[in-house]
C-alpha cells in the first residue's frame, strides 16, 4: 500500500460547509490479536485466577526448545527497546556465554522478539539465525566476542551497560557501554563509541569512534523536542563504586571526572554545549553519590530538560550553547545515600540513587520516583519504600516535590512501567542485597495516581512473579497492553527467562471470580506521520462500532520503551485533550477522529503507541504512530 504523510494528505482534504474533511485514503489495517483468549492455556491451572480483576496475572513464557538451561529468553536482556515495527529488541549480553562474571558481560548479540507470536511452538516469537558453527540459534552476533586478552572490539560497537534512545529516523542510537574488563575504571574504545541499530536491516553498526574522548558507561540518552539526542552522565567502565568523597584522589578524578552534556544530530554527529562550565555540570553529573550513573531525565513542558541526579534536581536548556541550572529549590532529597540504619523504617530512607531507584513520567509534567537508597550493585544498604512525585507542569525550573504514601515493599534495582491508564506497574527489586535471594521482592504493586490531587496517590498489591527480577532486569509495555518483564542477575543468578503481566484492566469481576474485559476493537488507522499541533487532515482510528466497549473516554499516547538499569528513557504517557478528538461516523465508518496532536515539548519527535480507553477503563490494543513532521513512518516487520 502506498503511504502518504498527513501533510500530503492534507492538500487533498477539502472542507465543505456542514461536512467533515475528506478521509485520507492511506490507512493501515489492524491485524494483530486484540483479544487475549488465546493465552488461556498459559494461565495458572488453565483458568483465570479469581482475583485477576484486582491483582492481574503473571504468565511464564514457554521454555525454548533447543537451548540449554531451560531458557525462555535467549540472553539476559539487560537492555530492551520496543521498535517502530512492534518488535522487541533485547541486547547487552550473549546467549552462548552462560556463566556470570566479566566474561558474561559482553554486549555483542541481538535478540528480536515478536510479542504477538510468543505462543508459536516453533519460533517462540524469536527471529532465528545460523551462527558461524552452523547452529540455528535465536540470537545474532554483531561484534567480536570479548575475552580476557582482548578488552574490546575496537572497530565494532559493544552495548553492555550502554545508553539508548530511538531517533526520529527509526534507528536506535546507543552510546558507551562495553565490559569484560579486569581493570576497574580503565578506559576502553567501546565505552567511547556511538552505535546504531537499524530495525529494517536488523544490523548494529558503529557510527563514530568517540563521543568526546571519554568513556560513557552508564550514560543516559534521550530525544529532545527538536529531534536531536542528548547524552548525560556516564563514566569509565566499572567505576561506579567510586562514590566515597575520600576516594576523590587526583588519579581517580583524572579518569573519572564528570562528563559534559552533549547533543547529537543524525548525519552531523556530536556537539558540545559549550555554555555549560565544568564547575556546573560536575556538580550534577559527578561520580560521587551515583550522580553520573544513568541520571533520570525527561523533556519537560516548555522544551527544557528536567532531571534528577540522586539528591539533586536540575534544568537544562539544550538550545544554542546550553545552560544548566538547579530546578526548583535544587533538592530532590535532603539526604543522599544512607548506610544501614536499622533504627529507621524503610519509608524514611531516601528514595535516591540513580542506579537503584526507578522513575517514570506518568502524565503531562508529572514524574514519580520510588525506592532506591543504593548505588552500585554490590552495595548492601537497606532499600527505601519511599515514593515522590515531582510536578514540572510549569516547566523544568518550576520543579516541586510532592511526597507520596510509601510502597508496600522497600525496593532497589527494580522497574516502573507506565500503563495506558496512567497507573504505574512496580515490579522486582530487593530489600537490601542483590545477591541474596531471600531479600528479593517478587510481589508486584501498582502506583495509582489521583488525577485531581498529585499528593494523594496510592500503591496497590499486584500478583507475584515466578522469578526474581533484580539488577539488570528490564520491563516494557507492549502494544497489546501487557507488560514484558525479563532478565536480571550478573552478578547473582542470571535470569534468561521472561514473564508477561496482564494488568487488572484486562479482566472484570464475574460472580466470585473474573473473566475477560470487553476491549475497544480497532479495524484501521491513518498511515503516515502525525504532525505536532493542529493537523491539516484528521487522523482517524476506525472501530467496529462506537457503543458499549467502544465508547471512548480517553485517547492516550505512550512513548516506545528503551529501558535499562531501572530507567526507561522512552516511556512517557500523554493524554490528548478532550477538545482535540471526537467520536462519530463518517462514510458509514465508526471512528475516533483526532484533529490535534500534543506539542513537541510533550511528545518529542518519535514513535508512540496510541491507545483508546473506554468508559470502563479498558484500553484498546495500541497502534504505533510516528509523531513529528520529520519522523519516518513505521516500516512493517
Amino acid at each position: 500500500m502506498k503511504r502518504r504523510s498527513l501533510l500530503q494528505a492534507g492538500a487533498a482534504a477539502l472542507t465543505t460547509a456542514g461536512l467533515m474533511p475528506a478521509r485520507a485514503n492511506t490507512e493501515v489495517s489492524v491485524t494483530a490479536p486484540q483479544t487475549m483468549t488465546h493465552l488461556m492455556k498459559y494461565m495458572p491451572g488453565g483458568r483465570i485466577p479469581d482475583d485477576a480483576h484486582r491483582k492481574g496475572v503473571w504468565l511464564r513464557l514457554p521454555t525454548i526448545t533447543g537451548l540449554s538451561g531451560g531458557r525462555s529468553w535467549p540472553i539476559n536482556p539487560i537492555h530492551m527497546a520496543l521498535l517502530p515495527n512492534g518488535r522487541v529488541l533485547s541486547y547487552g549480553s550473549r546467549g552462548d556465554v552462560l556463566q556470570q562474571g566479566v566474561n558474561g558481560q559482553d554486549g555483542s548479540q541481538n535478540v528480536v522478539w515478536n510479542p504477538d507470536d510468543w505462543t508459536n511452538a516453533s519460533t517462540f516469537g524469536f527471529d532465528w539465525y545460523t551462527n558461524t558453527r552452523g547452529q540455528r540459534v535465536p540470537f545474532q552476533d554483531y561484534t567480536d566476542r570479548l575475552t580476557a586478552n582482548v578488552q574490546d572490539a575496537r572497530n565494532k560497537f559493544n552495548s553492555f551497560c550502554s545508553g539508548g534512545t530511538l531517533m526520529p529516523n527509526g534507528k536506535l542510537l546507543m552510546v558507551g557501554g562495553s565490559g569484560g574488563l579486569y581493570t576497574v575504571g580503565a578506559s576502553t574504545a567501546a565505552s567511547k563509541m556511538t552505535g546504531t541499530y537499524d530495525y529494517v536491516t536488523k544490523t548494529t553498526v558503529k557510527v563514530r569512534d568517540s563521543v568526546d574522548g571519554e568513556g560513557r558507561w552508564y550514560a543516559t540518552l534521550i530525544t529532545l523536542a527538536d529531534g536531536r539526542q542528548l547524552v548525560l552522565g556516564g563514566m569509565e567502565p566499572y567505576a561506579e563504586d567510586y562514590m566515597d568523597a575520600n576516594l576523590r584522589a587526583p588519579g581517580l578524578v583524572a579518569r573519572n571526572t564528570a562528563r559534559a552534556p552533549m547533543v547529537y544530530k543524525d548525519g552531523q554527529g556530536w556537539t558540545s554545549l559549550s555554555g555549560i562550565p565544568m564547575t556546573t555540570y560536575s556538580q550534577f553529573f559527578e561520580l560521587y553519590e551515583s550522580r553520573a550513573e544513568y541520571p533520570r531525565a525527561w523533556v519537560a513542558p516548555g522544551g527544557k530538560v528536567f532531571g534528577i541526579s540522586t539528591d539533586l534536581m536540575w534544568s537544562l536548556d539544550p538550545n544554542g550553547i546550553g545552560n544548566l541550572t538547579a530546578a526548583g529549590n535544587g533538592k530532590f532529597s535532603n539526604e543522599t545515600l544512607v548506610a544501614n540504619d536499622n533504627r529507621r523504617p524503610a519509608s524514611e530512607l531516601p528514595n535516591v540513587g540513580s542506579g537503584s531507584s526507578s522513575a517514570v513520567m506518568y502524565d503531562k509534567g508529572l514524574v514519580m520516583q520510588a525506592g532506591g537508597n543504593g548505588y552500585w550493585v554490590l552495595n548492601t544498604s537497606r532499600a527505601s519504600s519511599k515514593a515522590t512525585v515531582v510536578d514540572i507542569r510549569g516547566g523544568a525550573e518550576s520543579a516541586r516535590v510532592i511526597p507520596q504514601p510509601p510502597m508496600k515493599h522497600a525496593r532497589k534495582f527494580f522497574n516502573t512501567t507506565v500503563l495506558p491508564t496512567g497507573s504505574v506497574l512496580v515490579n522486582g527489586g530487593t530489600t537490601q542485597a542483590n545477591i541474596n535471594a531471600a531479600q528479593h521482592v517478587r510481589e508486584a504493586e501498582m502506583f495509582v495516581p489521583d488525577v485531581n490531587n498529585p499528593a494523594s496517590g496510592s500503591f496497590v498489591p499486584m500478583a507475584t512473579q515466578a522469578f526474581s527480577r533484580v539488577y539488570h532486569a528490564t520491563a516494557i509495555l507492549l502494544p497489546d497492553g501487557t507488560v514484558l518483564s525479563a532478565g536480571g542477575g550478573n552478578p547473582h543468578v542470571v535470569q534468561r527467562n521472561g514473564e508477561i503481566f496482564l494488568p487488572p484492566y484486562l479482566f472484570t469481576a464475574q460472580g466470585t471470580g473474573a473473566t475477560w474485559s470487553q476491549r475497544p476493537t480497532l479495524t484501521r488507522y491513518t498511515a503516515g506521520n502525525a504532525l505536532h499541533g493542529t493537523l491539516l487532515s484528521p487522523f482517524y482510528v476506525e472501530m467496529t462500532d462506537t457503543s458499549g466497549a467502544n465508547s471512548i473516554k480517553d485517547v492516550v499516547l505512550v512513548g516506545l520503551s528503551t529501558v535499562t538499569h531501572g530507567f526507561n528513557t522512552g516511556q512517557r504517557r500523554i493524554a490528548l485533550e478532550r477538545s482535540d478528538w471526537s467520536m462519530g461516523v463518517d462514510s458509514n465508518k465508526n471512528h475516533v477522529r483526532i484533529d490535534r496532536f500534543p506539542a513537541k515539548d510533550l511528545t518529542p519527535p518519535g514513535y508512540y503507541m496510541l491507545f483508546l480507553i473506554n468508559h470502563s477503563g479498558v484500553p484498546s490494543r495500541g497502534v504505533i504512530v510516528a509523531v513529528g513532521a520529520g519522523t519516518a513512518a513505521p516500516q512493517p516487520a
